[in-house]
């Protein structure tokens, strides 16, 4: 029996913050002209739950547009998700990308919406360059966020409402979680 269990979770290099203009310019490319930013990040297959994230979407009443970057082999269903929905308007798909953090820095706030987690490296990333996350219960995430932070694996309504209470007043969240990107430092 062991006594004391230390955790050393994955470290990362600390990100560099891009400019305000690079910022701008990236907004400006991906043609999204005002409103909050909601990134989603990682690979289009079942264990991330974007299928999840996808119908408490829909559920949500805000200006914000979700951003999901990455690809995979559940891409055509989720762009088929996304039209079934009636949620063109309000989602982009914007395929593999090489710039995470320059999307991260942008954002108003990253969602891990998972089923299953190891640690993902878009947690780290997204507190140190000061991006509020919102989760599901999933891998190590509950060692960095809070309970008011997340919610049920696969609950659509509970993410929702997750989603929705946050995004109705988006610098109460950032200031709320200025101690948690203080201890990913």
């Amino acid at each position: 029996k062991h006594n004391q269990v230390c955790i050393i979770h994955n470290g990362i290099p600390l990100p560099t913050h891009p400019d305000d203009r690079d910022l701008q310019a990236l907004r400006c490319e991906l043609a999204i002209s005002a409103g909050p930013i909601v990134l989603s990040i990682g690979r289009l297959v079942s264990a991330k739950g974007f299928d999840v994230l996808l119908s408490a979407w829909q559920q949500v009443n805000s200006s914000a547009t979700l951003i999901i970057a990455g690809d995979g082999p559940e891409r055509h269903h989720l762009e088929a998700q996304t039209n079934a929905l009636g949620l063109n308007a309000r989602v982009r798909f914007l395929g593999a990308r090489t710039d995470a953090l320059a999307l991260i820095a942008l954002a108003d706030c990253l969602v891990i919406a998972s089923r299953n987690e190891g640690g993902p490296y878009t947690l780290p990333e997204a507190l140190l360059l000061g991006c509020p996350v919102l989760s599901t219960y999933v891998g190590m995430v509950p060692d960095y966020l809070p309970e008011n932070f997340l919610c049920p694996v696969e609950s659509i309504e509970e993410l929702a409402d997750l989603l929705q209470h946050h995004l109705d007043d988006l610098p109460a969240l950032l200031a709320a979680q200025q101690t948690i990107f203080n201890r990913a430092e």
